[in-house]
């Protein structure tokens, strides 16, 4: 059974083994670590009855919210797990930004699915010579 629920400390490995997974730079397990316990900061997570299947993580940021990081397992990918937890977020009502890799066509596509919009670019921001778009979503 699939369900999502606010990751908390119990989830941290869970996390660090998906995070390692869906990205080349992985956050470390002391970043994760104080994305859980800072208290303007949300994770929430996607699990099966074994494993972790997807998380995001987003930052509020006084009236606004920083989509700090999304990921989903390989083996779950094109199952609308991002949708679910965009869904999620976006619950709060409230302007929100990204940065989103400018060759991530996928993400791009799904981040404008929800009325994101690019708003500017990021030179080199990922220090492999690649840039990131800055996408916004304003409050309808």
């Amino acid at each position: 059974m699939i369900n999502i629920k606010k990751a908390d400390l119990k989830d941290l490995d869970s996390l660090c083994d998906l995070e390692k997974e869906c990205f080349e730079k992985a956050w470390t397990k002391s970043n994760i670590e104080a994305v859980l316990k800072d208290e303007n900061s949300k994770v929430f997570l996607i699990k099966d009855d074994k494993k972790a299947l997807a998380y995001i993580a987003y930052s509020h940021i006084i009236d606004e919210i920083s989509l700090d990081r999304i990921g989903v397992s390989k083996l779950a990918r094109r199952k609308a797990y991002a949708s679910l937890l965009i869904d999620k977020m976006l619950e709060e009502n409230l302007a929100t930004s990204l940065e989103v890799s400018e060759k991530n066509i996928g993400a791009i596509k799904l981040y404008e699915k929800y009325d994101f919009v690019i708003e500017g670019k990021r030179k080199d921001y990922y220090k492999i010579g690649e840039d990131a778009l800055i996408m916004w979503r304003k409050i309808k």
